[in-house]
């Protein structure tokens, strides 16, 4: 449906579904503004809705606590890392170990230049309650590489070759969240040490 304007310059007849769309990412801009600052232990809904300029029952309609929030933000996150990544590998890398190093080149300009990031990460460090799946990321992330070596380099499709390759991008991962908790630009080792560690446990499929 398009949009009309009407002649005060006002939109008319905004699909309800796009207007609730701007709103929870409004909400969600707001949230990660706030988690930048102070972290994420000290959101709450109110301090959304005042980053919003929306009202309580505007943060209560979509979100029904902080922590769906959070978990909210968390997602939205690893959607744009996976996004990126996609993006990036859209074009082939002339060698298997280029694809770990944009991996991680993806990861650490999320937390350079996402906010809220650094605290939220994809929330696999976040307490949500018993009953709520957390995202595995480094599994997603495995999955790309993984399919990328099997197309590319030919390498066999077996267990033993699928759990190198998910442990070395879990390691990866780790090891690069570790690096951007020690510093806000990454500690250069550690990010090194990162790509070393999974470089050895990948390399023996090849």
């Amino acid at each position: 449906m398009a949009n009309e304007i009407d002649s005060q310059g006002s939109f008319r007849h905004q699909p309800i579904q796009a207007r609730a769309a701007n709103r929870i990412e409004s909400l969600l801009d707001a949230a990660a503004s706030k988690i930048d600052e102070s972290g994420y232990e000290t959101l709450t809904t109110q301090s959304v809705a005042d980053g919003a300029g929306a009202s309580i029952g505007t943060v209560y309609r979509y979100f029904p606590d902080r922590l769906s929030v959070i978990r909210s933000l968390a997602e939205r996150n690893v959607a744009k890392l996976l996004g990126e990544l996609d993006k990036v590998f859209a074009e082939q890398r002339e060698s298997w170990r280029d694809y770990l190093a944009s991996a991680q080149d993806v990861l650490a300009a999320l937390y350079a230049d996402e906010p809220g990031f650094r605290q939220v990460r994809t929330g696999d460090h976040v307490e949500y309650g018993e009953q709520v799946e957390k995202f595995g990321l480094p599994d997603q992330l495995a999955d790309r590489i993984w399919n990328r070596y099997v197309e590319q380099f030919g390498v066999r499709d077996t267990v033993g070759n699928r759990e190198a390759v998910r442990l070395g991008v879990r390691i990866l991962v780790s090891l690069t969240d570790m690096a951007f908790a020690m510093s806000k630009q990454g500690e250069p080792d550690l990010l090194r040490a990162a790509l070393r560690h999974a470089e050895q446990e990948i390399e023996p499929i090849f």
